[in-house]
């Protein structure tokens, strides 16, 4: 018998969702290492505790490595992965074959990260300013008073403070005080931290009588995990820095690694064998940042935590080969949110990822086949070429082979003239590759016409997906697979399928407004394809809190959520597909029907249940502890 434990959540990987199997890291996967993507509120995943000392988070990382592994672009063949470890030291750590001789690997790329996410912030503690330092006599570093010009200047007030702290090789804390009343704000950089007193909330930065609009007078709800007027303290635990390389493995087997003394093995199923895939998109936790009234209401985080793990938990056939995390912030494919921290261009551009997040993620894009390397960093987002307030198209689109699906991410926010070249490589090789019992699945993130934000031309919401797969229809290569190229798309906040467009919208996962009140995750297979839809929770239309402050876990229906854990702890996770959720129809199994919308029109901006949103595919990998 032996003894499993889960990983903590120390593998945000990309579309190829392999599973890991590890022996030696904290039993709980989907908390991580600290982090560096301050442009959204993940840091609840940490542990946190206040210190009595320091006016800082004393955050305990629940893994010893932060790992990535991702599928190589196809032209690496169907045997290599991308193994990648974030670090916030320079030092890179040793990754070994277990084998027999061991082998020693060289990371590819060893680099600091570039324009964001340069640095890793702790979430940070409220009601606390620092004014002590260990040396007597050090002051702050720097600090100012500036004007918070709210939503349309900057998705959350203290982005300046924390963006100098993060440019300046000192800083190592920030106090940061803010008054929505007066719209005051002061930052305080400090090299150290070592005293700090306590400080009274002045308000909420939103109350029911003083909301928080967009440029179009929506009301953006926050929730009581986002900014308190008041003092917060913050420290910085150092530079990102990025540790990657290209690896040959044995498909059908484990295939045993060690980074820096932590054991895990990667494994990918045989070409054209069946591949199981856990899915969902749009998930929303905090308010930090954009507002996230259902990630509150239906207690998205602990959910989402206690279902991935117990899902990651089942090994063998009877579990799944990787976990699709399908959009809106948290990365891959690329979603409005994750290029725009507010949604659009004119929410903050300075505070914005531009792509630059998929640093983060150890995806392998076309970039590795042009050139071999990670990224393309050719683009400054902090001063670009017209219309690319972005980085390169190369670094969000890829494809591959894994088992008997065939992958086409994308990012929607280019046209379709850009695309087509690496859509015609893609279709290329999925014409000998994906013979006619297998599907093609094709990851993109805005879904219908009616859903592209007019504001966001020149740079979003070029291509929407179901326009994408029209575009594949037409490509020598891919024509010939027809009904078997279906999507799966996000931004709807709502899980349906799309009969029309061949396609599934898995957007409810906590986020924002009350387009639909459930929750939920897709999973597929393939070899042969079946898709089905398990919803966790729902809420009634007509119990829907009016007011963030309303919220009423009673209204909510969770007990398919608490089946669902305890079904595969017993029975595994096929089994309990089959009995609690509902199948959708494969439309590779039905005739085809191609009325996908007209998306020449860019100025509709109206979000509509009719047509589905597209879901950014981030494939973050389903891990387990040996």
């Amino acid at each position: 018998m032996r003894l499993r434990r889960k990983l903590s959540f120390a593998a945000t990987a990309s579309l190829a969702l392999l599973k890991l199997h590890t022996s030696n890291a904290d039993p709980r996967y989907l908390e991580r290492a600290p982090l560096g993507h301050f442009e959204v509120d993940y840091h609840s995943a940490f542990r946190m505790m206040r210190t009595d000392d320091y006016c800082s988070s004393a955050i305990e990382p629940e893994s010893p490595i932060d790992l990535r592994v991702s599928k190589a672009h196809a032209s690496h063949g169907y045997d290599t992965v991308r193994i990648s470890i974030v670090s916030y030291t320079a030092t890179a750590p040793m990754l070994t074959r277990l084998k027999d001789p061991e082998e020693q690997l060289i990371w590819d790329h060893s680099a600091p990260f570039q324009y964001r996410w340069t640095s890793q912030f702790d979430t940070g503690v409220k009601n606390a300013r620092c004014v002590g330092s260990s040396e007597e006599g050090e002051g702050s570093l720097k600090s100012y008073s500036y004007t918070w010009g709210g939503y349309s200047e900057s998705p959350a007030p203290d982005s300046k403070c924390l963006f100098d702290c993060q440019g300046l090789d000192e800083c190592n804390f920030f106090s940061f005080y803010h008054n929505h009343t007066t719209k005051e704000s002061r930052c305080e950089l400090f090299k150290s931290c070592t005293e700090c007193e306590s400080t009274e909330s002045v308000g909420l930065l939103q109350s029911p009588s003083n909301p928080i609009q967009d440029k179009d007078n929506n009301t953006l709800v926050f929730n009581n995990s986002s900014f308190y007027d008041g003092w917060t303290t913050t420290k910085k635990y150092g530079k990102s820095f990025i540790h990657t390389a290209l690896v040959k493995i044995e498909p059908g087997r484990d295939n045993p690694f060690q980074v820096d003394g932590t054991q895990f093995n990667v494994k990918i199923p045989l070409d054209g064998s069946t591949a199981k895939f856990v899915a969902w998109g749009d998930p929303c936790i905090s308010s930090k940042f954009v507002g996230c009234s259902f990630g509150k209401y239906f207690d998205a985080y602990e959910k989402s935590v206690n279902m991935i793990n117990t899902l990651a938990e089942v090994d063998g056939d009877s579990g799944f080969d990787g976990f699709i995390m399908l959009g809106d912030k948290l990365i891959y494919v690329l979603g409005n949110h994750d290029i725009w921290t507010g949604g659009a261009p004119a929410a903050g551009e300075v505070y914005d990822p531009l792509q630059y997040s998929l640093q983060y993620f150890g995806i392998d894009t076309v970039v590795s086949k042009e050139n071999g390397n990670y990224f393309d960093y050719t683009i400054n987002p902090d001063s670009p070429p017209p219309g690319k307030a972005t980085s390169s198209i190369k670094n969000s689109i890829g494809w591959y082979k894994f088992g008997g699906f065939g992958i086409l991410f994308f990012n929607g926010a280019y046209s379709a003239d850009q695309m087509l070249p690496y859509f015609q490589e893609a279709c290329d090789f999925f014409h000998e590759s994906v013979n006619e019992e297998e599907t093609l699945l094709l990851i993109g993130h805005w879904n219908g016409n009616e859903t592209i934000q007019s504001w966001i031309s020149p740079y979003g919401g070029q291509v929407v997906t179901p326009r994408a797969r029209e575009l594949l229809l037409d490509l020598p290569g891919c024509s010939h697979i027809g009904k078997r190229i279906i999507y799966f798309d996000g931004h709807g906040h709502t899980n349906v399928m799309v009969p029309g467009d061949n396609g599934y919208l898995a957007g409810g996962h906590g986020i924002m407004v009350p387009v639909a009140a459930d929750y939920g995750f897709i999973f597929t297979r393939s070899s042969p394809t079946h898709v089905f839809y398990c919803q966790e929770v729902f809420s009634p239309t007509t119990s829907l809190p009016s007011d963030v402050n309303e919220f009423d876990p009673e209204t909510i229906n969770d007990e398919n959520h608490n089946a669902i854990l305890d079904c595969v702890i017993n029975s595994g996770i096929d089994k309990c597909v089959f009995d609690l959720c509902e199948r959708w129809t494969y439309f590779g199994d039905e005739e085809e029907e191609r009325s996908v919308p007209d998306v020449s029109d860019n100025n509709q901006a109206t979000l509509s249940i009719d047509n589905r949103a597209i879901i950014m595919f981030a494939c973050v990998l389903g891990l387990l502890l040996s």
